[in-house]
């Protein structure tokens, strides 16, 4: 009986140490909480924007002929996924007119000044480019009582008028 706990401790502890090293490769997740982003950065990044971007995503990033960069909306739609699938979709395909696509830099400064857009604090260290960098950082989930609302999914419209309106417009 004396052998067998001895054996059962020594495969925990050869367990414990053949998992280190696949622990020291694991990169942690990180959060654009984490401040992944600098101010000059969003500040370049709201240049950019502002050229090449606001025509279609609005000024204040609310959504036009293009869905909102800010809000409970975007959160939602893109804290599930990393956020290097925002940049890609970003230099993939931004922007939409005949203008040439954004550079790797200017996709970083862009995204930097939507996380600030969206009150993410900055940090020491530019956002970089880098798609294996860029999978580890996520935005957080969106508060539980937006989920809860099922609202999180859907963008918000105004009103265009009363039901009564509609029906005549019909």
């Amino acid at each position: 009986m004396n052998v067998s706990w001895q054996r059962i401790i020594q495969g925990m502890l050869i367990c414990m140490i053949a998992g280190i090293p696949t622990m020291a490769l694991q990169t942690p997740q990180r959060s654009v909480r984490d401040g992944v982003y600098t101010g000059p950065q969003a500040t370049r990044g709201q240049t950019t924007y502002r050229a090449k971007c606001a025509s279609c995503h609005g000024n204040a990033l609310d959504g036009r002929t293009g869905p909102p960069l800010a809000g409970t909306d975007f959160i939602a739609t893109w804290s599930k996924e990393p956020l290097a699938e925002l940049a890609n979709k970003i230099i993939r395909t931004m922007p939409k007119n005949s203008d040439p696509r954004l550079t790797p830099q200017e996709t970083g400064d862009v995204l930097a000044y939507m996380l600030q857009a969206n009150n993410f604090p900055t940090g020491n260290v530019e956002l970089a480019t880098d798609e294996a960098v860029l999978k580890q950082v996520r935005l957080p989930a969106p508060p539980a009582a937006a989920t809860a609302a099922g609202t999180s999914h859907v963008p918000s419209l105004p009103a265009s008028g009363t039901v009564a309106q509609v029906m005549r417009g019909i």
